[in-house]
């Protein structure tokens, strides 16, 4: 660390390693300086730090001089470097100066301070903030004021780095609102993107804004709900939270409202979402008429969609065959979203869904009585015989929602819908679905019997959701599609690995087993069922 005074100016430079200088540097001051220190500016070079980025730069000096808190004024570059301009946080420069090192994930940067730098331009940062806020961010016949991603408007980010989570930041916005008498009329305020751990900085906003009713806390990093008990007296009708950690914490829907509610008993809406008066069932993303039905759902629907999906889909929905009885049903109906129903649809390639018209039971629409019969397919073989053929998709398991709306000791009943992508297409096609699984119990496990699929184009809303989650569109393997052909002999030998995969018995064995009751899968595990409670199958059908 090199010390060197220039006028009024003192130096520290990182560049030159030196200890017990940031007492020096003091003595190098004299009296009326060193009074006037926590009023002057100071000048920071952080040497080869403009590639870097400002918000890097910047994160990893908060994080060297934390819980001390500087606001950087005038960013800017001066050739390889980054330089910016603070005053009035003594206790943040003293800690910069004792080091004049902060360290990142590939090294470290190096500083120079200019102390008591003589600044050239004036700045009022109350003055600042309060132009913009009034100018940018307040409404006043909505009365709402619009905070989302604060540092990042323009007219800020031309002065200051001000993001909203320093302390310091938060009281001049609150001595700005309460100056303008904004507060008092507070209807809705939007808080998104801001980097967030906690709400206990916004405590002030219960004495003052007694007429705000709507929050927007998205896309912040609040690990849990402990934080809003500080704001726990507003008046709340609506709050937004998706996007934070604290949303991950809630296995089930019921007890995310059930906590929210404790703290606010006046929301309405939660995360866009309408809320059901309190007594009455949460019917949000899932519904399960039966808890003890849960392990069962979430089995299925992870097992059947990943055999369903992918580029190897042709191949892998084959392996579906053992989930269908023998004498299942299968029936396919498509149709456009009506355009008079005021819906935002997506852009939809011309006559996408006619290759699912074509296979429609849509008995709405079909006139020939024969053709209802022909389009509903019967038996295990020829459904994943059908549904193989089908175009190969990725479907967005985020919007997936089930409703199982019967569950006992002999059947199961489940509406799933969600949104899928076809693979294959260049652009995103994506599509709505609705599909309703009846199932039967044979022994411990459940088989579908009847399974009815309704797809229609996806509306912008549910693209614009899905495509957020979805990941980027996978290229197409150029792997050689002739084993399509000869279904029914891969199905059956896929039948054979299933079944000794959930019997372990050897392939012959299971081969045997299915043979014997015509390739009915139910019936051969009813029958390895009976057969092994009875002791009467030798060990070495059994792997070894």
């Amino acid at each position: 660390m090199d010390v060197s005074t220039t006028a009024a100016v003192v130096i520290l430079d990182g560049r030159n390693d030196s200890r017990n200088l940031l007492s020096a540097a003091y003595e190098s001051l004299n009296q009326c300086q060193l009074m006037a220190f926590g009023r002057a500016w100071h000048k920071v070079t952080v040497f080869n730090g403009w590639v870097y980025g400002k918000e890097y730069v910047l994160h990893r000096i908060f994080e060297a001089i934390a819980p001390e808190e500087i606001i950087p004024f005038l960013y800017q570059q001066d050739g390889d470097n980054a330089v910016f301009f603070v005053n009035d946080h003594v206790n943040a420069i003293r800690k910069l100066c004792r080091n004049l090192k902060v360290y990142h994930g590939s090294g470290f940067f190096l500083l120079q301070i200019q102390l008591c730098y003589p600044m050239g331009t004036k700045i009022c940062m109350r003055s600042i903030l309060g132009n913009v806020i009034s100018k940018n961010m307040y409404n006043a016949s909505e009365k709402s004021l619009q905070l989302q991603n604060f540092h990042k408007d323009k007219e800020l980010e031309q002065w200051m780095y001000c993001p909203l989570h320093l302390r310091r930041i938060v009281y001049e916005v609150e001595c700005i609102l309460f100056n303008l008498h904004h507060l008092s009329s507070l209807r809705e305020i939007n808080l998104s993107k801001n980097n967030l751990t906690s709400v206990r900085i916004f405590s002030y906003l219960i004495q003052i804004a007694h007429n705000l009713r709507v929050i927007d806390l998205s896309d912040n990093m609040i690990p849990d709900l402990s934080s809003f008990y500080h704001i726990r007296g507003l008046q709340l009708h609506e709050l937004i939270l998706d996007g934070n950690p604290l949303c991950g914490l809630f296995s089930k829907e019921s007890k995310y409202i059930e906590e929210v509610r404790a703290l606010f008993p006046t929301i309405v809406k939660l995360d866009g979402i309408t809320l059901p008066r309190e007594g009455f069932p949460v019917g949000w993303q899932n519904y399960l008429c039966n808890p003890d039905g849960e392990p069962f759902v979430e089995q299925f629907i992870t097992y059947y969609f990943k055999m369903y999906d992918g580029w190897s889909g042709s191949r892998t929905r084959l392996n579906l065959a053992g989930t269908y009885t023998k004498g299942a049903l299968f029936s396919l109906s498509a149709a456009d979203v009506p355009r008079n129903v005021g819906l935002a649809v997506a852009f939809q390639p011309a006559g996408r869904l006619n290759k699912y018209f074509s296979e429609s039971r849509n008995l709405l629409k079909i006139s020939d009585y024969i053709k209802t019969h022909k389009s509903l397919i019967h038996g295990r073989e020829q459904i994943v015989k059908f549904i193989s053929d089908l175009p190969l998709t990725q479907h967005d398991r985020k919007s997936i929602s089930v409703d199982l709306t019967k569950f006992d000791a002999t059947q199961a009943v489940m509406t799933v819908r969600g949104i899928f992508r076809e693979l294959g297409s260049l652009e995103n096609s994506l599509c709505s679905f609705s599909r309703v699984f009846v199932l039967s119990r044979s022994g411990n496990n459940f088989f579908i019997t009847n399974d009815m699929l309704f797809i229609t184009n996806a509306t912008g809303q549910q693209a614009e959701v899905s495509l957020k989650s979805l990941p980027p569109l996978p290229a197409s393997p150029s792997n050689d599609l002739s084993y399509l052909d000869g279904k029914n002999c891969e199905i059956r030998q896929n039948m054979v690995e299933e079944l000794a995969k959930i019997t372990e018995m050897n392939l012959r064995w299971s081969r045997k087993c299915l043979v014997e009751t015509e390739w009915d899968f139910q019936e051969a595990l009813k029958n390895f069922m009976d057969c092994y409670e009875k002791e009467t199958i030798p060990p070495h059908v059994f792997k070894s």
